[in-house]
């Protein structure tokens, strides 16, 4: 990946099964190299505290956690530090999670992401180019509500480098 800046991506859906076309979507065109893709999550959200990962894709992952590259990490982070430990279990260092709440709270993606997805809707976090968000966004069609954030590409690699040192 260039080291560019990033757009995060958080779109919310009322239908799973249309936001599984829009992720669908979003990977195909990193596929055909269309746009620069960071990593995307195909999520679910039930409350505050009750947020799982239904599917995740980058360039270079798999489909479980033992797969996930640092980008898909990466989205895991910043939408919530709280399923980042729980899917990472001991694996990840407390101050990781600590970096990504200060991060969060720093850039005010705090209360962007708690908003960005309501109680009982699917969504898609996707990480591109932010040269790409034009392209993103029309294949994020079906979403009834997007929140675009930028992170700076020093950041985000900071970012991913932390997390490649405590999952190493």
């Amino acid at each position: 990946m260039s080291e560019r800046r990033k757009d995060v991506r958080v779109a919310a859906y009322l239908f799973e099964d249309l936001a599984r076309n829009d992720f669908e979507a979003v990977l195909t065109l990193a596929e055909h190299r269309t746009i620069r893709l960071e990593s995307a999550l195909l999520v679910q959200k039930h409350s505050p505290e009750r947020l799982r990962i239904i599917e995740a894709g980058d360039p270079a992952a798999g489909t479980t956690y033992a797969a996930y590259t640092a980008g898909v990490w990466l989205a895991v982070g910043l939408l919530s530090p709280a399923l980042l430990a729980q899917a990472c279990g001991a694996a990840i260092r407390p101050d990781v999670i600590d970096v990504f709440e200060q991060y969060r709270a720093a850039k005010g993606i705090v209360t962007t992401m708690e908003s960005a997805l309501p109680d009982g809707s699917g969504g898609i976090v996707t990480i591109y180019d932010t040269s790409d968000a034009g392209t993103v966004g029309l294949a994020l069609a079906n979403a009834i509500k997007t929140t675009v954030l930028c992170v700076d590409a020093v950041s985000a690699t900071a970012l991913k480098d932390a997390l490649t040192r405590s999952l190493g």
